[in-house]
């Protein structure tokens, strides 16, 4: 509402999640990304099935936008097939917000989890719960970057940061920084730091991964304010 946050409209529903609880965790890892061009701000989402995850259970990725403010939403549109082409099997939008990089694209950043159709129960477990403890398979998982150079009409993955035997990237922000770069802060679930990224073609690609023994942090969320 535009009252400067002093005050708010009543809380409504934008998009509704119609299975049951037996066979869906819900809607859930929300993040936002406001293109200053267009006007328009992007809500990126995505619903989980029930835990734990089979192989034929991979969650499942939205998109919506608004150019009033919140007033109205598009419906909510289905961007899974970006992802799937990838291979990526789970992609958790956030945390906190995406960002728009001086060139117009538009940067949506999450931890993933890559889905192989040929591991077994035993590979399969691990990859499953790979991303929430310190044991991930390298590879197997790790921060993302989702892009999109036409103000949301289409999404590509950008860069990626695997999951490494000493490092596991896991929820992550990105900021601008002044030089036209990109940094990304993420939290690992390899040790009780923040780890950090740069990108010089707008989350394209990714430089490896640093760890400074400065920034100790509890193992969560991978917030960042620039």
């Amino acid at each position: 509402m535009r009252t400067g946050g002093f005050t708010w409209k009543p809380v409504r529903f934008i998009h509704n999640d119609s299975s049951t609880p037996e066979s869906s965790a819900g809607f859930n890892f929300g993040m936002v990304v406001h293109d200053n061009q267009t006007g328009c701000t992007h809500l990126h989402f995505v619903w989980t099935p029930s835990w734990p995850r089979g192989p034929d259970a991979p969650t499942t990725n939205y998109e919506m936008k608004t150019c009033d403010v919140g007033e109205t939403w598009t419906p909510a549109r289905n961007i899974s097939h970006a992802l799937r082409a990838a291979g990526v099997w789970h992609f958790g939008p956030g945390e906190a917000s995406g960002l728009q990089a001086p060139d117009g694209t538009l940067c949506v950043h999450s931890f993933f989890c890559v889905f192989f159709p040929i591991l077994k129960k035993k590979l399969l477990h691990r990859l499953v719960t790979g991303f929430y403890n310190h044991n991930a398979m390298p590879d197997a998982g790790g921060a993302l970057s989702l892009i999109s150079t036409n103000h949301g009409g289409t999404w590509e993955i950008g860069g990626r940061l695997n999951n490494t035997k000493t490092n596991t990237p896991n929820e992550c922000e990105p900021a601008a920084l002044p030089d036209g770069s990109l940094i990304l802060a993420a939290r690992d679930e390899a040790a009780p730091y923040r780890v950090l990224s740069r990108s010089h073609d707008f989350g394209r690609s990714w430089q490896p991964l640093s760890r400074p023994e400065s920034l100790r942090s509890a193992i969560c969320q991978g917030s960042i304010l620039f």
